[in-house]
């Protein structure tokens, strides 16, 4: 081998991101915007986007850009957009402000979760949220707290680990589950 680091972008869907990333990086080279169909928790919209760059962040790809339809600057999971074009209109690259630039800052993770984790599920949690992310009990369970910004995403995540996961606070949330479990 004459590399000694190989990166596969394909994902289970099989559809590369390779060619979504080529093809926003020539846009962003030429300052020419894109348009593309996107999915979010709200639905399905068509967006047209001055792209300014590409970044690999909570473990996805995102195109950062200024959205001419909502008027805004705006983070797109590549996973998430369809139907790509480069268009042959070009723009004036926008002055940036350097808080939108922290991606970070978008998630306040104010709403805080508390669960028992089964020892099973340890090599999960490292996974999603490192080695130091749980405090492990006398009885091997493991106690994990952390902050979220989408409950309906927290949830889903938490039903992931089916019977191995158990909400201690908020209570709200233990209740939703059950009643999910149940149903």
């Amino acid at each position: 081998l004459r590399e000694n680091m190989i990166i596969n972008l394909s994902s289970f869907y099989k559809s590369s991101l390779s060619e979504k990333i080529a093809a926003i990086k020539q846009a962003i080279q030429s300052t020419r915007l894109i348009a593309f169909d996107y999915y979010s928790e709200k639905g399905q919209s068509s967006r047209r986007v001055e792209p300014y760059c590409i970044t690999f962040q909570w473990s996805a790809w995102y195109v950062f850009g200024y959205c001419l339809d909502r008027h805004d600057f705006r983070l797109f999971k590549l996973n998430r957009l369809t139907k790509l074009h480069v268009l042959d209109a070009a723009f004036t690259p926008r002055d940036i402000p350097p808080d939108r630039m922290d991606f970070d800052a978008r998630f306040s993770d104010e709403h805080r979760v508390t669960i028992l984790f089964d020892p099973s599920a340890k090599y999960q949690l490292i996974d999603s949220y490192g080695s130091d992310c749980f405090t492990e009990q006398a009885d091997g369970s493991l106690l994990f707290e952390t902050g979220y910004t989408n409950r309906s995403y927290m949830i889903s995540w938490i039903l992931g680990f089916g019977d191995k996961a158990r909400v201690l606070e908020p209570k709200d949330i233990a209740e939703e589950i059950q009643k999910i479990a149940k149903n």
